[in-house]
C-alpha cells in the first residue's frame, strides 16, 4: 500500500461551504487547480478532466475520500459539503458555476475578519437572488469591469484566499 501524501497546509471547511469551493481555496495556497492536487495526492493522474463543480451535487466517494487523508479530515465532514445532503433534487440547484452570484457584503465580511472568501451553499439555490443573511442583491458581474463568469481564488502574500475577478 502506497503511504498517503499530506498536503502541509490545508484550510478547514466551513459550516456552509460548496466543495469545489473548499478545492478550489486548498488549492489556492499551492497556487495549482484542485485537478493538480488531486493528481499529487492520487500518485497519478484523475483521468480525463474530471468536471470538479459536479462534486457539489454529488460527492465522488474515491476522489472525497484522498482529499479526506490528504488533508486529515474525516470523508464524512467533506461529503456534507456537497448539495446532496440537503434533500433537495439536483434541479434545484444553479448547475452553471458561473451563473451563481456572490453576497459582496458576506465576502466583505470574510475580509474583515482575516478569513478566506468562500462559496456558500444558499448561493447555488436556483431562487437564490439575494443573501439570505443580509438581503442584499447577489452578484454575478464583476463591480469593477462588469465582466461576467467565474471568479477565481488566489492565495495574497498575507495567506488568506480572496475571489478575484480574472
Amino acid at each position: 500500500m502506497r503511504p498517503v501524501r499530506l498536503l502541509a497546509l490545508a484550510p478547514r471547511p466551513f459550516e456552509d461551504e460548496l466543495l469545489s469551493c473548499w478545492h478550489w481555496r486548498v488549492s489556492s495556497h499551492y497556487s495549482c487547480s484542485p485537478r493538480q492536487v488531486e493528481n499529487w495526492i492520487s500518485g497519478g493522474s484523475v483521468g480525463p478532466n474530471p468536471h470538479l463543480f459536479r462534486h457539489d451535487v454529488s460527492a465522488d466517494q474515491p476522489a472525497t475520500r484522498l482529499w479526506a487523508l490528504a488533508c486529515r479530515l474525516r470523508q464524512v465532514d467533506l461529503e456534507r459539503l456537497s448539495l446532496q445532503n440537503t434533500g433537495r433534487s439536483r434541479a434545484s440547484f444553479v448547475s452553471d458555476p458561473a451563473h451563481r452570484g456572490v453576497c459582496p457584503t458576506c465576502l466583505d465580511e470574510d475580509a474583515e475578519e482575516g478569513r478566506d472568501h468562500y462559496c456558500r451553499r444558499s448561493w447555488a439555490c436556483v431562487e437564490a437572488v439575494a443573501c439570505p443573511r443580509h438581503k442584499s442583491g447577489l452578484e454575478i458581474n464583476c463591480s469593477g469591469c462588469f465582466r461576467s463568469g467565474l471568479f477565481q481564488f488566489r492565495s495574497t502574500p498575507v495567506g488568506v484566499v480572496r475571489l478575484f475577478c480574472p
